[in-house]
Order: structure tokens, then sequence, then C-alpha cells
């Protein structure tokens, strides 16, 4: 397989939304893709994935310490229940952010995490602000799309991925592990998201008798890319828009709020009509790649798209 170039995370779009099925935003789908692609080229038809490790063992730059930041929490704390904004307006009244979030997913955040500690933990659910954090916390909505994109985007190329880190006795015993089997402060451990603290202390200690330690304890990582971010969209696009068809816009008013809409707001408006176009219409893939080859560019390294 030829190397990846900022082109492909454009090519690729009409295949990884067929077979996502869904909009996404998520740039790591491409690789995940391509990927999956090079291991059915050797041959090889079932792979093994860390899914699951970060949401057992705490590997999330959000659920260790960080002190700067814990002192803003602190004080944000103080100032709700003095129902105070940071600019010192009176925030009584303002509905509650998490229970309208909640609308928005199903309460599955909110609901996941309970249900699933009242089959493996013994002590009653606690959330990941407290200092008995146990990892089930993280077992829930985001591990479920994890799950989702690796199982789609392998079977596009027919490869079965399995998730070792989710066996049943395995996961148990991660909800039951004391806090510091997972997160421990080190002098030697730095991640400006969280400073002297190792996350997944447990797995790095283990993988240390087998991998060098600069793999073993090295940061958290995504693929190195931001190609979607140097996305440019240009208003060709969006003829015979769905999203215009879907919210009843005229074509003046399509144009209005394209010449409004930000560079996110377009990509995330592209992904949504490419998934349209396949999903909803059934447009083959060799005519929404013209449409993307015609419409779509990739900024050069360095440029921002606003």
């Amino acid at each position: 397989m030829a190397p990846v170039r900022d082109r492909d995370f454009v090519d690729a779009i009409p295949d990884v939304v067929a077979h996502y099925g869904a909009p996404f935003v998520n740039p790591t789908l491409i690789p995940i893709f391509r990927v999956s692609r090079l291991v059915h080229e050797h041959g090889v038809k079932a792979v093994l994935t860390g899914e699951a490790a970060d949401e057992c063992y705490l590997g999330y730059p959000w659920l260790a310490p960080n002190l700067p930041n814990a002192a803003r929490r602190a004080a944000g704390r103080l100032l709700s229940r003095l129902h105070l904004g940071p600019d010192g307006s009176d925030t009584r009244g303002v509905l509650d952010h998490d229970l309208v979030a909640g609308l928005s997913n199903g309460f599955e955040v909110r609901r996941g995490p309970v249900e699933f500690a009242a089959e493996t933990v013994a002590e009653p659910y606690q959330s990941s602000s407290t200092p008995g954090l146990t990892g089930s916390g993280e077992l829930s909505y985001i591990l479920r799309t994890l799950l989702y994109r690796n199982d789609t985007m392998g079977m596009a190329s027919g490869i079965e991925c399995r998730f070792p880190f989710l066996d049943r006795r395995l996961v148990s015993l991660s909800a039951h592990l004391p806090r510091d089997c997972k997160l421990r402060m080190s002098p030697f451990a730095w991640d400006p998201k969280h400073p002297f603290y190792r996350d997944k202390w447990i797995i790095r200690e283990i993988a240390t008798r087998y991998l060098p330690k600069r793999l073993s304890h090295r940061k958290k990582g995504m693929f190195p890319t931001n190609a979607f971010r140097r996305m440019q969209v240009a208003d060709g696009f969006f003829q015979e828009s769905f999203t215009a068809e879907f919210f009843r816009l005229s074509r003046s008013r399509l144009q209005s709020f394209l010449d409004q809409a930000h560079g996110p707001l377009r990509l995330r408006l592209m992904l949504l009509e490419s998934w349209a176009h396949r999903c909803v219409r059934g447009c083959p893939a060799q005519s929404l790649a013209a449409r993307l080859s015609a419409h779509v560019q990739v900024a050069p390294q360095g440029v921002s798209v606003n």
C-alpha cells in the first residue's frame, strides 16, 4: 500500500461513510479503514485491539489530577454554590446543562455507568470526580462509539476486530482494583495534561517486562493527522443539498448560511451531505468521489482554515 497522503482523507469518504452507515466527524475512522485494508492485503483475518484499556485503567487525560485545572474547578464549584457565574452574574434559572446534554444521547452517559456498576461492582457507583474512582464510569457511551468504529472499519475489509481488554473476567477485575493500580504519582511522568501522574500504571508496568520504556511509558496519542482541520469545502459541493432539503432552505437562505459557516461547520456539513448522498439517496461511490474531488481541498500544513 502506498504512503498515506492528505488527499486520501478526502478520497476515502465515500467508502468510509457507506460502511459506517452514519454521519461521522471522527477523523480516526479513515486511518483505521486504511490499516484494515493493509491487514487484509497481508492475508490476516483477525486483529487484537486495545480498546477499553483507557476506560478500565484511567488512561484518559481528564481522569488524572491536574493541579491548575483542579484549582479552577474548585473555584467554579464555589461560585456555583453561590449561584454566580464566572462574571459574577446570577445563574439561578439557567437550564441544567447535564440534563439537556442527556437528552441528546438518550441518557446513555448517565445510565450506562450506573447499570454497569450494578453488575460488576459491589460498592455503590461513584462518579469520576470522587476519590474512589473505579473506572467503570468510563465503560459507557464513549467505548460503545469506539467499538462500533472498529467493527465497521474492520469489516469493511473483512477483518474481525477482537477486544481482549473487554474479557468479562478482566473487566470485573479492573473494576475492583484500587485506584493507585491505575493512576499513580511519579516524578518521572510528564504529560502537560496531567503532570507527574502515570496513567494505566499496572498495564505499563506489565508492558515494561516485554517492551522498551520509550514505548511502554509514552503518553497517550491518536493517529497523528490534522487533515480534517485543514479541509476547505467550496460552496459548489452543496448543490442539490440534503441540508437545504431537510431544513427547507431556499437557495438564497442556504447561501447566506454558507457565507457565515466557518471551516469546522463546513466540514461537518460536508460529511452530513456525503452520508446523505451515499446512504439516503443511494448515490454511487464514484459519483460522490467526483463531487468531493471537484469541491474539497486540503490546505498545506501550517495553513489554518477559518
